[in-house]
């Protein structure tokens, strides 16, 4: 198991949901086949700036207006990602402040912000509902 930080995407203009699917599901399919030899079934968590609850999305933009490709976007991003790669793949998404969140998995009274273009927050998961990437897998502390 490895970590790496992968580059950046430029987000280009997105005015339609089906473009903002096709935009994603390219940068998840490109980076799942660059990066990994995996030929199994896939699970893939994807965090976005978005309020997400049971695969339901806030009605934000640019990413709520993929609400209207279907009642559950997890499973539209899953049959379109299956799809382009060929292998059956389960995608979850997540809220960026959560992801950033179950890194502290266990911590107690602790909470994660993320800066961005907004302010987000997540609180840990207990420790047992998520493992860890690896056995060496350690988070460094940045000190400004």
């Amino acid at each position: 198991t490895r970590l790496e930080q992968l580059p950046s995407i430029l987000i280009p203009a997105l005015d339609q949901a089906n473009h903002v699917l096709d935009f994603m599901v390219q940068a998840i399919t490109t980076t799942i086949s660059t990066n990994s030899e995996n030929t199994q079934s896939l699970r893939i968590y994807a965090s976005l700036s978005n309020y997400v609850n049971d695969c339901q999305l806030a009605n934000d933009t640019p990413y709520g207006r993929l609400n209207i490709l279907g009642a559950n976007i997890c499973d539209v991003f899953s049959k379109t990602v299956s799809q382009q790669m060929g292998k059956q793949a389960k995608v979850m998404l997540v809220h960026d402040g959560t992801a950033a969140a179950k890194a502290y998995a266990g911590a107690s009274n602790t909470a994660v912000i993320t800066v961005g273009t907004a302010l987000g927050m997540g609180f840990p998961p207990s420790a047992q509902s998520v493992c860890p990437l690896s056995d060496d897998f350690a988070i460094k502390q940045l000190v400004i």
